[in-house]
């Protein structure tokens, strides 16, 4: 027998257009942060660096399945980089398969670095850091969550547009075929 879940009603203060916005595209806000909470709170009972690694490993694992599901990434914290001793921000990002974020060798910096577009010579080394390593460098949590959540109702936004073109454009070839004898006859 399945034992019962008692639930408790909780409030959380989120923007309220995310909210809409989340509803408008049946993302379910209770579901998502309770899974969110049972994988970063599982296990934890020290406030020291180790558990907060391991909270935000539970976290990241808790939103993996979603990045996958809606084919994104997601900015988690910013690493930095120098061009002619200025420093510039490496956005560190998050998809399904991990962290990572570009490495570009001091010799291979563009000035459209300064830009903020990140472009070099060539492709830059891709790192891909364990939680410990790069701690002080993530964003905190409800960040990362607000930056998540908008990222797949856009997604979900674009992904929606797309479809209904396509039954749009396949509607389209559908009535061409049928209105072209020449097609038919064949």
């Amino acid at each position: 027998m399945k034992e019962e879940v008692k639930k408790q009603k909780l409030t959380l203060a989120i923007d309220k257009s995310v909210i809409e916005k989340a509803k408008s595209e049946g993302i379910n806000i209770s579901n998502l942060t309770e899974e969110i909470l049972s994988a970063v709170t599982s296990n934890i009972s020290e406030h020291d660096q180790s558990s907060l690694v391991k909270m935000y490993e539970n976290f990241f694992d808790a939103l993996k399945p979603y990045l996958k599901k809606y084919g994104i990434s997601i900015e988690v914290g910013t690493s930095h980089g120098y061009f002619k001793k200025i420093r510039i921000p490496i956005p560190i990002k998050l998809d399904h398969n991990g962290l990572s974020y570009p490495h570009y060798p001091k010799d291979d910096m563009t000035a459209s670095m300064l830009s903020f577009s990140l472009i070099s010579k060539h492709e830059p080394a891709v790192i891909t850091p364990q939680v410990v390593d790069i701690l002080s460098k993530l964003h905190d949590p409800t960040e990362i969550l607000k930056g998540f959540l908008e990222t797949i109702i856009e997604t979900s936004k674009k992904n929606k547009q797309k479809i209904q073109q396509f039954k749009f454009a396949l509607g389209m070839v559908k009535a061409l075929y049928e209105g072209d004898e020449t097609l038919v006859e064949k």
